[in-house]
């Protein structure tokens, strides 16, 4: 299966618009054709429907640029949003399974597990899984905080916003 990168999917994308722009205007030449054999008596000013017609073709064409511009840009925020909340499930995952690994191999649920812990959390295994957990822990709480204070940002900007007060 051969994979796209976006360049590629745009330049189809820009071969698709021009193929559909060119259809439309042989549409529009044809049916300008017919409209004017059916009224041979009537004078259909053709400039004009030149004219309309390059006129809405400017506009489906701006448009088209304009939106590849604004989903280029929204493209592009995704894949940082993509990348930030990978970090951040990587570091809940991590910490899940740091916990989970060391209930199992540092702190065996049983008496032998009670007499044997202080000399197994002395493991190296052991002292990385605290690390992981106590580390992963605080990174989560960092980004609680970070997101907390980026959405209080928002509702104090949209709040100005909407009373008129644009400092």
């Amino acid at each position: 299966m051969r994979r796209y990168n976006r360049k590629s999917r745009v330049k189809d994308i820009d071969s698709f618009i021009e193929k559909q722009l060119k259809q439309r205007d042989d549409d529009t030449d044809h049916e300008n054709e017919e409209i004017v054999l059916e009224n041979q008596d009537i004078e259909i000013n053709n400039d004009a429907i030149e004219e309309d017609t390059i006129k809405e073709n400017k506009i489906i064409v701006c448009f088209y640029f304009y939106s590849k511009k604004v989903f280029g840009v929204i493209f592009k925020i995704g894949e940082w949003v993509v990348k930030i909340s990978g970090i951040y499930l990587l570091w809940i995952a991590l910490h899940f399974f740091a916990s989970q690994f060391y209930i199992e191999l540092c702190v065996p649920k049983t008496i032998y597990g009670f007499l044997v812990s202080p000399f197994l959390m002395a493991t190296p295994h052991c002292q990385a899984l605290r690390w992981i957990v106590y580390n992963g822990a605080s990174a989560i709480n960092n980004m609680w905080i970070v997101m907390g204070t980026w959405f209080c940002s928002q509702i104090m900007f949209y709040t100005n916003f909407i009373n008129g007060n644009s400092t």
